[in-house]
């Protein structure tokens, strides 16, 4: 478990709420899997599964669960992402990569699924 994921121990599973909106307005809520490239422990088989489905030209975590590769996420939605937690604190990782850009000015830009690093 990452801290920079805000859990909130609510679950064991990372998950959203995918609003369905009919003319603007919401009307049903859905549950739905979140699956990231952060550090993780995976089966070959899916791994390799999500891997086919990706599409090069984009930001591999985003099509997961941006909208932008609808199969892959179609895919992953039949699986559940479990939070692994510390003994002593909950987070048991540290992305050192995102203090080392905010030193720099360093930000991630998505755009239809491409992310570019801008400063």
């Amino acid at each position: 478990m990452a801290k920079e994921k805000n859990w909130t121990k609510k679950s064991l599973f990372h998950t959203s709420v995918k609003k369905i909106k009919i003319f603007g307005i919401p009307v049903w809520r859905k549950r739905v899997s979140i699956f990231s490239t952060s550090p993780c422990f995976l089966s070959g088989k899916f791994a390799r599964k999500c891997a086919e489905l990706m599409n090069p030209e984009l930001d591999p975590e985003k099509q997961f669960y941006q909208g932008t590769n609808q199969p892959l996420q179609n895919y992953v939605q039949n699986f559940k992402n479990r939070f692994l937690q510390g003994e002593k604190s909950p987070s048991i990782l540290e992305d050192i990569g995102r203090r080392w850009r905010e030193k720099r000015s360093i930000r991630k830009v998505t755009s239809n699924g491409v992310s570019k690093w801008t400063s």
